[in-house]
């Protein structure tokens, strides 16, 4: 009944690119595995440490690509230390993820190779766990030669998005009107959309990488150009957006969220957002909270629909509306709603704009 064998605790001491152990060939013992398996033995696999991996990927050789399957145990970690494409190097069939089953792995190799990695034959993530392939540029999406296979093939083996590393935002926006370089929204695009039957490959952006939780401020068209196109920052990046003197922000609300933007500055008195998408009812400070905005400005939400309120749910409206002020909202603007069905008996359409007002 024994399933793998497990020789992690050996360590690396001594290990080289001539496959040894210490005194212990890994990879003779990977063959002796396979060799059991084809005489009828028990299917047994191998299971190492992603520093082992790691180590092992700095030699020459490489486990068999046959009916034994060799794990690696990325652990509690949220980071790997070996590439994909040394996994893939190394054949490696699996790995494995403890902890909150999120693990952001390196994608390896020279720029452009993101394609041949893809559909090379990749190591399988658990479906359930959160994946993210980190690039090093976007020049590895834009000239990577990713298509809808290669997609198809990360998705697959269990990769959730790709994280591209950015250190200057500015040179993610090209041209006379400062829009979103083409190449990189046609790259997102295919990402994001090439999936069968799957879940997207969402694409973020890192600034600095995953080893840093830099700060970068942008402005509200980059903030709006960027969400239109299916981009968005990773959590642990501190993100402002410059509304300037601007007294509407382009940006909803809802958009900032999305982008995962943790503050907006404002020059002047005031500033209008609207909602956007969705209700003040979903409204939370918790995973994708809410940005917060300069205190010394007045903060206005304006709706634009009576379905971005639910009076019905009274518990879920009156935490939407704290999460609100705590973001530092002021006020909410329901002027863009009119005038039809608004009567007497306190409804404006569909709207009960006195109870709005008593949860206020």
């Amino acid at each position: 009944g024994i399933d793998q064998i497990n020789v992690e605790a050996l360590g690396t001491t001594g290990l080289t690119g001539d496959a040894t152990l210490g005194e212990f060939d890994i990879f003779a013992l990977e063959s002796a595995l396979n060799t059991a398996n084809i005489n009828g033995g028990p299917a047994l696999g191998l299971q190492i440490s992603d520093a082992q991996a790691n180590t092992l990927a700095d030699g020459t050789v490489a486990f068999a690509d046959d009916a034994s399957q060799v794990l690696v145990d990325a652990g509690e970690g949220t980071h790997l230390a070996t590439s994909l494409k040394e996994l893939q190097k190394l054949n490696i069939d699996a790995v494995s993820v403890m902890g909150d089953g999120s693990l952001t792995v390196e994608l390896g190799g020279a720029g452009g190779d993101l394609e041949s990695i893809a559909t090379g034959g990749l190591p399988q993530f658990d479906l359930n766990d959160n994946i993210s392939l980190e690039l090093s540029s976007t020049s590895e999406l834009i000239n990577g030669g990713l298509d809808a296979a290669g997609v198809n093939a990360l998705l697959t083996a269990g990769i959730d998005q790709l994280t591209l590393n950015i250190t200057d935002i500015n040179s993610l926006f090209t041209g006379i009107d400062g829009g979103l370089d083409s190449a990189l929204t046609s790259a997102v695009n295919l990402a994001e959309t090439a999936g069968t039957g799957i879940a997207p490959l969402d694409v973020r952006l890192d600034v600095g990488g995953h080893q840093n939780a830099d700060s970068l401020t942008i402005s509200d068209s980059q903030a709006q150009a960027l969400v239109t196109n299916g981009l968005e920052f990773v959590a642990q990046d501190n993100i402002t957006v410059d509304a300037g003197e601007g007294t509407h922000l382009a940006t909803s609300l809802k958009e900032l969220q999305k982008l995962n933007i943790d503050a907006v500055s404002v020059m002047g008195d005031g500033l209008t957002v609207d909602l956007g998408e969705g209700s003040i009812n979903s409204i939370s400070l918790d995973a994708n909270g809410l940005p917060s905005f300069t205190d010394t400005a007045d903060i206005t939400l304006a709706l634009n629909s009576a379905e971005q309120v639910d009076l019905g749910n009274l518990e879920s409206l009156t935490a939407g509306l704290a999460s609100l002020e705590i973001a530092g909202i002021d006020q909410i603007n329901v002027e863009a709603l009119g005038t039809t069905g608004l009567t007497g008996d306190a409804t404006l359409g569909e709207f009960d704009i006195f109870a709005l007002e008593s949860a206020l």
